[in-house]
C-alpha cells in the first residue's frame, strides 16, 4: 500500500522540541506514514540533521492566589420569638492574605482584618451600634477527602460601651463530597465559641450543615445548616437555622457557568 497522507488531525507529534541557536526554530523532522486512514504505524525519521538532546525540562506550576477580600450582608428574614427584628445586619468587609501555602502536603495558614460597619439596627438586635475591628488567623488541613479548618479572632469594637471585646473561634471538619467533588453535596461539622473578656462569660454552639455548589463551574454555593447552643448550660436553648448563598466572584460573573 502506497504512503498515505489521511490521517487523524492530530495524530503526529514532534519527537523534540529542541529550538535551533542559529535560525531559533525547531529543527527539521520528517516522517513517513503507513496503514488505513485512522490507524497509524509508529513511523521512522528520515533524512535531516541529527536530533540534539533535549533541555531539561522544568516543571511550571501556577502561583496560587495570595490575597482575597469579602463582602459579608447578614440578613434576618423574619422577626424571632424572643424578639428579634427581621432586617439586615452589620456588614462586614474582609481581607485575608496566604501567610503559608504546602501544596504536597495540603496545608494553608491565612492571616486576615475584618471591618464590621454600625449598618444593622440596634433596637432589633440587628447589629453592635459601633465599628468593630477583627484582627483573625485561618488554617486549612486536608485529609484524605475531608478537610479540616479553624479560625481565631479577636472583636474590637471602636466604642466598648456599645460592644464588648469578644475572642471568637470555630473549628470545622468537612466530610467527603456526595457526588462530583465539585458539585457534589458537602456535609460538615463545627464548633463555634466566643469569650467575653468583659463579664467573662462563654458561649459555644454546634452546627450541622450542608452545602452545595449549584452550578457547573462550582462558584456559587448554597449552605443550610443548624445551630445547637452548648454553652451556657443554664437558661434557655433556642437551636437557630442559618443559611448563606456564597458568590465566589474571581471565578467569573454570577450568571456564568450554569
Amino acid at each position: 500500500m502506497p504512503p498515505t497522507t489521511l490521517i487523524k488531525p492530530g495524530a503526529l507529534r514532534r519527537t523534540s522540541y529542541a529550538v535551533d541557536p542559529v535560525t531559533k526554530l525547531f529543527t527539521e523532522e520528517t516522517a513517513q506514514i503507513f496503514g488505513v486512514p485512522f490507524e497509524l504505524i509508529p513511523f521512522k525519521v528520515e533524512g535531516g540533521k541529527p536530533q540534539p538532546p533535549s533541555p531539561p525540562a522544568n516543571h511550571v506550576y501556577a502561583e496560587q492566589p495570595r490575597a482575597e477580600y469579602e463582602i459579608e450582608f447578614p440578613v434576618r428574614p423574619a422577626a424571632t420569638d424572643a424578639g428579634y427584628g427581621a432586617g439586615v445586619g452589620d456588614v462586614v468587609v474582609s481581607g485575608k492574605y496566604v501567610l503559608s501555602f504546602n501544596p504536597s502536603k495540603r496545608r494553608i495558614l491565612s492571616g486576615g482584618f475584618e471591618v464590621a460597619l454600625p449598618t444593622g439596627s440596634e433596637q432589633k438586635e440587628l447589629g453592635s451600634g459601633t465599628t468593630v475591628f477583627v484582627p483573625f488567623l485561618a488554617f486549612g488541613k486536608g485529609i484524605g477527602s475531608t478537610v479540616f479548618q479553624t479560625k481565631l479572632s479577636a472583636e474590637l469594637p471602636a466604642d466598648t460601651n456599645r460592644a464588648a471585646r469578644t475572642f471568637k473561634y470555630a473549628v470545622g471538619y468537612s466530610l467527603p463530597p456526595i457526588g462530583f467533588s465539585r458539585t457534589g453535596y458537602i456535609a460538615a461539622l463545627e464548633l463555634v465559641g466566643a469569650y467575653n473578656w468583659e463579664n467573662k462569660s462563654h458561649e459555644q454552639t454546634a452546627v450541622i450543615g450542608v452545602s452545595k455548589a449549584l452550578n457547573k463551574l462550582g462558584h456559587v454555593i448554597a449552605s443550610v445548616g443548624l445551630g445547637i447552643p452548648l454553652r451556657p448550660s443554664e437558661g434557655p436553648k433556642p437551636k437557630q437555622f442559618r443559611a448563606y448563598l456564597l458568590w465566589d466572584f474571581g471565578d467569573g460573573p454570577i450568571w456564568t457557568g450554569w
